[in-house]
């Protein structure tokens, strides 16, 4: 079955009473993607069911989803245990009812209960089994944190971690994931838990936005970055880097970095030139939630870039594609996955947005991202042309869509099945996993074997001496997947 084809609609038996628990839910800094996530996901739920949104801060609008927000001290919690959010979510039902919140007991029962994970969030499990036993539980993955906490430095934290997300798993009764990387992760921390699981792939939401034309080229190329500069695995230092190059090699391309602290945002700025070597030609701004700002950032760029080092999914770029932008995007990312899938976009739409920069690390991934940049410039025609057919791609990808196909996977589908959400919020369905579909197997995954080694004509391409050449990859074993794969 094509992916991008529209499988066979579940039916709509009517609305379903949904409890939704979240650490955290809306736009800002601290919630990252999966706030930001939720508060859309949330909403499009809330327009066909009765939601509740069980939090301890919200921002932003959730529509018609009832928010209970359980802010510091308002949770008896036991002596010794500090007053975070986990803590308060976690002992909410341990030391309270659910009538001391507002929410009906045990005779009101929930249909499903939503857990969003945030590493070690056991809340929603802990909730139902307090508060309301039978309800089915869904565990959606936002993160793997084996490998993010493995590029900080910290491996032993990521398996503690996914040593105590195994058991959170285990009591849940259905695998969630944002995207095919982090749904694939979801069902391998799942094998582990002592339980098979179904599962359930959520597309994020596309908002279409009209795409305008390509803008002039009389002061350089502007190229936009949105996300956390202080998070390392954003990759905003590789960036800074590429830029370097780009300037020292005589090229005119400037850059805008959304995502400082607001507060620290003008040191960001000094040090960005700093690794630069110019200023001018990276400009830093500080966070914000303002969409129209966060417009006016898109508006004007020609090209949108991702160079985080993992990314679950990636709503950053898929804003940006869903709004016509020519996009880059990491190999180890789940907008990565979604792009290089044949079965939902052509090949020639999709792998040139993805960057072959898994396994590089340093000036290599400084160097992969710069010549990356410079081939999208020279084929920017193209590149437009292209963003607008996957703009019309993403069409099929609505919140509504997303909602629509979670609420089936999860409540109407067999609990023995495993369902991709497909355009138009159809689902896919398969006994199986490894039924799903398949992926473009030249898409890296972590812990693939294999080096990647650059050539001397990236370094030239990179200061404008030489054509551009891909990065080639070295070594037996990718000489046998290259064959493999077809290419």
């Amino acid at each position: 079955m094509h992916l991008g084809v529209p499988g066979t609609p579940a039916a709509r038996p009517g609305p379903v009473r949904i409890l939704v628990v979240a650490v955290m839910s809306g736009r800002d800094p601290r919630g990252g993607g999966l706030a930001a996530f939720n508060q859309d996901f949330t909403r499009a739920l809330a327009r066909e069911h009765d939601v509740t949104l069980l939090t301890t801060e919200s921002f932003g609008d959730h529509g018609a989803a009832r928010t209970v927000t359980i802010g510091p001290g308002s949770v008896d919690l036991p002596d010794g245990v500090a007053d975070v959010p986990h803590a308060r979510l976690v002992g909410l039902g341990r030391r309270h009812r659910p009538e001391d919140i507002g929410l009906g007991g045990a005779s009101e029962r929930y249909d499903l209960v939503v857990a969003h994970s945030l590493f070690l969030d056991a809340a929603a499990t802990e909730l139902r089994r307090l508060w309301y036993p039978g309800t089915p539980v869904a565990h959606v993955l936002h993160t793997a944190p084996e490998r993010y906490q493995t590029l900080l430095g910290r491996p032993e934290e990521g398996r503690s971690a996914a040593h105590h997300l195994r058991r959170v798993m285990s009591r849940a009764d259905i695998l969630g994931g944002v995207g095919r990387l982090l749904t694939d992760e979801a069902v391998r921390l799942g094998q582990g838990s002592g339980r098979t699981h179904p599962s359930h792939e959520i597309v994020p939401g596309a908002e279409i936005r009209s795409p305008g034309g390509i803008p002039p080229l009389d002061d350089g190329m502007v190229v936009t970055f949105r996300g956390r500069l202080g998070d390392p695995i954003k990759g905003h230092a590789d960036l800074l880097g590429a830029a370097r190059m780009l300037h020292e090699g005589g090229q005119d391309v400037r850059f805008h970095s959304r995502g400082a602290d607001p507060e620290t945002w003008r040191r960001e700025q000094t040090a960005a030139d700093a690794a630069v070597g110019a200023p001018g030609v990276v400009r830093v701004a500080p966070f914000t939630s303002d969409e129209a700002e966060l417009e006016r950032d898109l508006h004007g760029a020609h090209l949108m870039v991702m160079p985080s080092l993992h990314e679950g999914f990636g709503l950053a770029a898929w804003e940006a594609a869903a709004r016509g932008l020519p996009v880059l995007v990491s190999e180890e990312s789940g907008v990565a996955r979604f792009l290089t899938d044949p079965a939902r976009v052509p090949p020639e739409v999709g792998r040139p947005c993805v960057v072959r920069d898994a396994g590089l690390t340093g000036e290599a991934r400084s160097r992969a991202w710069a010549q990356a940049i410079l081939r999208a410039r020279a084929e920017l025609p193209l590149r437009w042309h292209n963003a607008r057919r996957l703009h019309t791609i993403l069409g099929g990808y609505s919140w509504d869509d997303s909602a629509r196909a979670f609420v089936n996977g999860t409540l109407r589908t067999p609990l023995t099945r495993h369902t991709v959400q497909v355009a138009g919020g159809a689902l896919h369905s398969s006994a199986s996993p490894a039924g799903r579909g398949e992926a473009d197997p030249r898409v890296a995954m972590w812990g693939r074997p294999g080096a990647r080694g650059l050539t001397g004509a990236v370094g030239r391409a990179v200061s404008g001496a030489g054509p551009m050449e891909r990065p080639r990859r070295v070594g037996a074993a990718h000489a046998a997947r290259r064959r493999t794969a077809g290419g």
